[in-house]
């Protein structure tokens, strides 16, 4: 898992990788899983013996040595199962592939198309064959007792990836192990009064040294139709699940489906992790709407490719939001509650990318959220919400700077018994990658607007507001680890709020990371 790539360019499937569309490479795995698996389940001639059948085998250090040849029923299982395994592993390493070049390129995906980005799509699924081929030559050798012949681009080079080390040597084959990770956050904080507003989730509330959590992630293909992801957090009071879903591989038309217990797609921030934000805290549109810990519950996603010349994504989401951490600290704060079992949350979002050039492009997402109030059958909240990412990474020179401009706005509405709440929200996060190691970003944001209900016979709202700044620097010894230093300096105010007029806090984070950690949305 990479905290932060401190690598230039995507690698060798070329700064455009992002148009591939994982059925590019369905005729690939199919042809690679099927003569891969003949070549694995390939039975020595039986000998005209009572005895076991055997060949000689030849390993380093090691004099040649007899080996059972493998049963023909045997064969054919390993067969079935290898094409099945590969052409899921394929799929799934093509997704992670392109996931992990935009987060390192700034582009987003596009619909199939165009004949110059084809023969790059095809070039990237070869070299995931060709890695996958390696291994499966691995199996082979520890299975059937054979020795594997490595293959002429191995030789001499110094890879560790798909469990290959130094010099070629071809090691025992990942192929059908799950990625797993372990991605331990802590932080230290200082507050210059007790009385602040709460920021939720795991961040820090008071003036000490903290664990925030430890998130441990499995995930694979679960056969060629799915593929499964989980993470879990634990930390030294608390034990949740934060996503436990799977994804479908193969459905036709651009069509995809997730279920489970999953992060909802409002926003940006919503759909990732704290540990790749660029602060220790989430922005006020997230913790006041949302929760610090995000919208999340089991729920049922699909989500639509549009088969046009430009990025164009259409999801929705349905969830139970009796489920959902509720966003503040009281009743009246939160935005959806369940009145009834048969209450569902229903989620809306559409997003598109504008790729100006190489270097400069644009993502534009809008989102929309409806769902019971938790104030007495027949009450709705309604969320509102839209987002804008813009980056600058040139593609060409020595340079390591990047400029990312990060903005969110919400606007909600909440029915409370004879009366209605409305209040608002947007942060601005303008970052940059000052060297490769070094990254300073600011934050800027504001929430106005009503929050509590206030006096229930007259109907008065309680209003609560604040402005924040905040100042982040972080410093990335690694790809796997980071430390930070953040500032922020809030001015809550308005009815609902009793404490000082304007509040500090100092936090010193760091984070580290094992194992592999698929990439996040882009």
């Amino acid at each position: 898992m990479r905290m932060h790539s401190t690598t230039r360019d995507p690698g060798r499937a070329g700064k455009r990788v992002f148009h591939l569309h994982s059925a590019h490479a369905s005729w690939l795995a199919v042809a690679l899983g099927l003569g891969a698996g003949r070549a694995l389940a390939q039975p020595a001639v039986a000998a005209p013996s009572a005895e076991p059948v055997t060949e000689a085998r030849t390993e380093p250090g090691t004099a040649g040595t007899a080996t059972p040849a493998i049963d023909p029923a045997l064969a054919a299982a390993i067969d079935a199962v290898v094409a099945a395994r590969v052409e899921a592993e394929v799929s799934a390493r093509v997704e992670a592939a392109v996931a992990a070049a935009l987060a390192s390129s700034g582009a987003a995906p596009q619909a199939v198309g165009g004949g110059g980005e084809a023969a790059r799509d095809d070039e990237l699924a070869a070299l995931i064959g060709e890695d996958l081929a390696a291994e499966l030559r691995a199996d082979e050798a520890r299975v059937t007792g054979r020795v594997a012949a490595e293959p002429a681009y191995l030789s001499g080079t110094d890879a560790t990836v798909g469990g290959r080390g130094r010099g070629g040597e071809v090691g025992p084959s990942n192929l059908m192990n799950p990625a797993i990770s372990l991605i331990g956050t802590f932080a230290a904080s200082y507050f210059t009064d007790d009385a602040h507003p709460p920021r939720g989730g795991h961040v820090p509330a008071s003036t000490g040294i903290h664990v925030m959590e430890a998130e441990f992630g499995v995930e694979a293909a679960v056969d060629p139709y799915f593929y499964l992801r989980g993470f879990f957090l634990f930390g030294l009071t608390f034990f949740e699940t934060e996503e436990v879903y799977a994804e479908t591989l193969r459905l036709p038309g651009g069509l995809k489906v997730r279920a489970g217990q999953m992060l909802a797609p409002f926003g940006r921030s919503n759909q990732t992790h704290p540990h790749v934000w660029e602060f220790v805290d989430a922005g006020l549109p997230h913790q006041r709407f949302l929760s610090g810990e995000g919208l999340r519950a089991p729920s049922l996603e699909l989500s639509w490719l549009a088969p046009v010349p430009f990025f164009l994504k259409v999801s929705g989401w349905a969830g139970m939001p009796g489920e959902t951490p509720p966003a503040g600290s009281t009743a009246d704060e939160k935005t959806w509650g369940k009145d009834r079992d048969y209450d569902f949350l229903y989620l809306g979002r559409l997003e598109t990318h504008i790729p100006f050039s190489d270097a400069w492009s644009m993502a534009l997402g809008a989102s929309a959220a409806t769902g019971p109030a938790g104030q007495g059958a027949g009450t709705r909240s309604d969320l509102f919400g839209g987002d804008l990412f813009l980056r600058y990474k040139p593609v060409e020179g020595a340079s390591y700077f990047e400029f990312d401009l990060t903005v969110e706005g919400a606007f909600r509405q909440r029915q409370f018994p004879g009366n209605r709440l409305a209040d608002w929200a947007v942060a601005v996060e303008p970052a940059f990658r000052l060297a490769k190691q070094w990254r300073i970003a600011l934050r800027g944001d504001v929430a106005e607007g009503d929050l509590t209900r206030g006096d229930t016979m007259t109907g008065h709202a309680r209003d609560f507001g604040e402005e924040r700044g905040a100042l982040s620097i972080t410093y990335f010894p690694t790809e796997f680890s980071l430390l930070r230093l953040q500032g922020t300096l809030s001015h809550p105010h308005g009815e609902a709020w009793t404490g000082p007029e304007w509040g500090g806090e100092i936090f010193l984070q760091a984070s580290y990371a094992l194992g592999a950690h698929g990439a996040h949305p882009f």
